[in-house]
């Protein structure tokens, strides 16, 4: 729950640089504007496609997107919380996260 309330306080963060409301968010996202209220919030996590969408809109990279602090894990954590998100999504999933890994170095 930790990655969606930080993902969503960075979505935020990144929206209000740009000084965009969350209606003008979600047209450019073509997404509902309840969907983005939920992310902002911690409730949604996006989707593999929706992230691109936030890269593209926002003129970032991935990492930019998922450049936000978390308290009170270490490496390990990390790393078993990612197995146990890639361990439900589909290899197509995989694939594109791979990617956006890749994208970090």
């Amino acid at each position: 729950m930790e990655l969606k309330k930080n993902f969503g306080l960075r979505l935020k963060e990144l929206r209000k640089s740009k000084n965009w409301t969350q209606e003008q968010l979600a047209e450019l996202v073509s997404v509902d504007t309840k969907h983005i209220s939920f992310l902002e919030t911690g409730r949604n996590f996006p989707s593999a496609d929706l992230l691109e969408k936030f890269k593209n809109v926002f003129e970032v990279d991935y990492k930019d997107i998922f450049n936000f602090k978390s308290y009170g894990l270490n490496k390990k954590d990390y790393q078993n919380r990612i197995n146990s998100i890639l361990d439900n999504m589909t290899e197509n999933q995989v694939y594109f996260i791979y990617k956006m890994v890749l994208e970090l170095k």
